[in-house]
């Protein structure tokens, strides 16, 4: 199996603390999850003013809803987990 982080991304994993990587998921999860979202906390992408709503599941950056099944597709995507296990193996 080809790693999925270059030299650089590592580099930068280890130095920032984020990556974006893209191409891991299929899209179409992606725009199921983000629709998701913004029907859940009532958010018009189209409105700025309620981009930031109260909310009791929002924790910090964190929407605490994880059984949809989009979110449950993407989190046993292979490349996901090869991705995850790439950053927090002991042994890089």
């Amino acid at each position: 199996m080809l790693p999925i982080l270059t030299p650089e991304q590592w580099q930068h994993w280890q130095e920032q603390g984020y990556l974006k990587i893209g191409g891991l998921v299929p899209l179409v999860y992606c725009a199921r999850v983000k629709q998701f979202i913004c029907a859940y906390q009532g958010i018009d992408l189209n409105d700025p003013a309620t981009w930031y709503p109260t909310h009791e599941h929002w924790h910090g950056l964190m929407l605490q809803v994880y059984q949809q099944p989009d979110m449950e597709a993407i989190r046993r995507e292979p490349a996901v987990k090869q991705l995850f296990a790439e950053l927090y193996q002991p042994n890089r």
